[in-house]
């Protein structure tokens, strides 16, 4: 059978890109084009369309039709080795090699960089440095795109140090850092509290004619906020946009996190207004990080009112929102009003997590309400929530409060037939409570259960 015109080419390339955001088109088109009444297309087409395959990591389809290929070539092997590779799949990548090689091809840059990125994936560092050196003996030149790749995998595992000796032969060995690598060792740099190194790096290569993008410069934002060091953070915010970067949303969000974190919630809301007057529309973690900065401060109003603008705004508060407002509920001792947004959290179906029931029993207990805090561990087991150490430390604790030492005790072996390990301030409860009603004696057998469970604690006597 002839193969297919020329001019059939640019149709069937129109037709895989306009298939290529549907995984039900794709595999429909890998079908049909293979199929044995059709000419056999141009091997560009089926890469391109294995390409497509790989975008959504369909990794069976792309062995079915790279199976059926009449004729495969240096693109067919390096895209499935990639695929294989992001999927973190080293054997089946290796089984490709293999073919590579009994093919009589040599393995390009794409290929080798594939392994250096499933290696640091995978966390087997050592062998995507070999990888890594392997690269220029063997005739192929390093991108910029493997040195990001390994650097991310030293960066990620800690060995700044490291990946700062591999940066500095990037210039030497051809290669122009780009945005990926720079926002990589900021990141690092960052991770491993060397936030000055950070900024002074890039600072240096801005002196050497480089523009960071935003994310570059969100990277070092967001460093200077986990260490506090908020005018600092400022300072970069201030400094992009004189240089024509533009915040984007997550610059506002990083910022006002660590506004919030540092109780000054008054500068994360003026940043909030200046990041909406910018056009930008705040995301979920944006509105919780205010409502969790409001919560903070005890101002449940202004809390809700964030919430209730983040929900007119089409957003759907999710359980760390919803765990924020309820704990703060239950800290001040509104614990019908919690328990009343609970309900209306489940009225609109938004799942809420065992830190929201956890909060509302714990609550409940320092009231003295024992039976609703049951009650409400019974619902939580009904809903596929296993209560931890610290819901029974909740329960033993308030019992313990209200001097019924009879009641709490039993709950001890409740926690070891549910397979919930006693942790150190669940037996320190009630050692303090023996000891005051018993005296010395009275804690003996709990420590004796310390002793089986491998516990320590650090008692406190009054």
């Amino acid at each position: 059978m002839p193969p297919p015109a020329p001019a059939a080419l640019p149709r069937l390339l129109a037709a895989i890109s306009a298939a290529a955001s549907s995984p039900a088109d794709l595999r429909r088109l890998s079908h049909l084009l293979l199929s044995p009444s059709a000419p056999p297309p141009p091997i560009r087409c089926l890469n391109t369309l294995l390409m497509a395959l790989a975008r959504h990591r369909m990794l069976p389809d792309m062995e079915s039709l790279a199976a059926r290929m009449p004729a495969r070539n240096l693109r067919t092997y390096t895209t499935l080795i990639n695929a294989y590779c992001l999927a973190g799949d080293l054997p089946a990548a290796k089984r490709h090699l293999s073919s590579l090689l009994g093919a009589g091809l040599a393995p390009d840059s794409h290929a080798y960089t594939s392994f250096v990125l499933g290696y640091c994936r995978a966390g087997l560092l050592t062998h995507a440095c070999r990888v890594f050196v392997l690269m220029p003996l063997r005739g192929c030149a390093r991108t910029a795109f493997t040195y990001a790749a390994l650097l991310q995998g030293l960066c990620g595992a800690g060995m700044v140090r490291e990946a700062m000796a591999v940066f500095a032969g990037m210039r030497p060995d051809g290669c122009a850092p780009d945005q990926h690598v720079y926002s990589t060792l900021v990141h690092g740099l960052c991770g491993a509290g060397q936030t000055g190194e950070a900024d002074a790096l890039l600072t240096e290569a801005m002196g050497e004619g480089f523009v960071p993008n935003v994310v570059v410069y969100n990277a070092l934002i967001d460093g200077y906020c986990s260490t506090g060091d908020l005018e600092l953070a400022v300072g970069v915010f201030e400094g992009m946009q004189s240089k024509g970067c533009s915040p984007n949303v997550r610059t506002y969000t990083e910022l006002i996190c660590g506004f919030c974190k540092s109780g000054k919630v008054e500068r994360a809301m003026a940043l909030y207004s200046r990041m909406v007057e910018a056009g930008l529309a705040a995301n979920v973690v944006t509105y919780t990080a205010l409502i969790q900065g409001q919560c903070n401060e005890g101002h449940l109003e202004c809390a809700f009112r964030l919430l209730h603008s983040m929900e007119a705004g089409g957003l759907v508060p999710n359980e760390w929102t919803c765990s924020v407002l309820i704990d703060a509920l239950c800290k001040r001792g509104r614990i019908e009003d919690a328990q009343q947004f609970l309900g209306s959290l489940v009225q609109k179906g938004i799942n809420v997590n065992q830190v929201v029931h956890t909060s509302i029993i714990d609550a409940l207990c320092k009231a003295g309400k024992f039976d609703a805090a049951h009650n409400l561990i019974e619902k939580m087991a009904t809903e596929g929530f296993v209560p931890d150490a610290h819901v029974y430390s909740s329960l033993i604790d308030g019992l313990c409060r209200e001097n019924k030492l009879s009641e709490a005790m039993p709950l001890l072996d409740d926690m070891m037939e549910n397979g919930v390990q006693a942790n150190a301030v669940t037996y320190t409860i009630l050692i303090d409570k023996l000891l005051r009603e018993f005296g010395s004696e009275g804690p003996k057998k709990i420590f004796d259960r310390m002793v089986v469970a491998g516990t320590i604690i650090t008692l406190k006597m009054e």
